[in-house]
């Protein structure tokens, strides 16, 4: 006899790291992308120095932010803003500022 099967159809697919959704939207991907990184972020605080937070910074978030970004190309800007918080919330972090702290003039001179 022969076995029927049913055909599963995933919501999301994970390709090479990156996610993709039915539509092809970035939406899945920078989700994605985002909370590893904040994930990432909120361990690299309890780091002991700054030497090792900027290694840290170095290894996890900014590869995963530099991982496929030709993709960014084409996003949306509400979803390169998203990615963009990430950068900010890592200048906070470089710079030990407060949480809320602008920090467009400090990246510039100081981080890049």
């Amino acid at each position: 006899m022969y076995q029927t099967t049913t055909a599963v159809w995933s919501q999301v697919v994970l390709d090479l790291g990156v996610v993709f959704d039915g539509d092809l939207s970035p939406a899945a991907y920078v989700s994605h992308v985002t909370s590893v990184c904040f994930f990432h972020l909120r361990l690299i605080r309890r780091s002991l120095t700054v030497d090792t937070a900027h290694v840290l910074v170095r290894a996890f978030i900014n590869n995963r932010l530099d991982y496929c970004n030709a993709l960014f190309s084409g996003f949306p800007v509400s979803q390169l803003m998203r990615l963009q918080s990430v950068l900010r919330a890592v200048a906070r972090l470089m710079l030990r500022l407060p949480g809320h702290a602008s920090v467009s003039a400090a990246m510039h001179n100081s981080l890049h």
